[in-house]
């Protein structure tokens, strides 16, 4: 029988994409605080912050709100006949979902991140 999806595994994805928009939301900052010639430093940390944490905090929020109607319809697929197995595969899709959305976030920040360096 196969084994559920651990779900400890989304802890240490999720700390680690949470620091990564931390640094990138705080080079944007510093980058608005270098820039001697900025016209608007309001204006400057608030496009940081709409460009970088609103994204994040909405991908973070959609990842998990969008479990519960996920595991519904795949179970719905399986029904009438709806086994122990059926379960399992399910929460094993849906997590496998959210652990790549949660990947690609993670990667897509960081190239960001360097792309600013460089």
């Amino acid at each position: 029988m196969e084994h559920v999806f651990d779900r400890n595994a989304f802890n240490s994805l999720t700390a680690a994409s949470n620091r990564v928009s931390d640094a990138f939301y705080n080079q944007c900052l510093h980058a608005c605080i270098e820039n001697p010639h900025m016209p608007n430093m309001a204006g400057c940390k608030q496009s940081c912050f709409r460009d970088i944490v609103v994204p994040h905090k909405i991908l973070m929020h959609q990842s998990q709100d969008a479990e519960e109607n996920l595991y519904r319809q795949c179970l719905a697929a399986k029904f009438p006949n709806v086994e122990q197995e059926d379960y399992i595969a399910c929460t094993k899709n849906i997590y496998t979902q959210r652990y790549e959305v949660l990947s690609n976030h993670f990667a897509d920040t960081a190239e960001a991140i360097l792309k600013k360096i460089h």
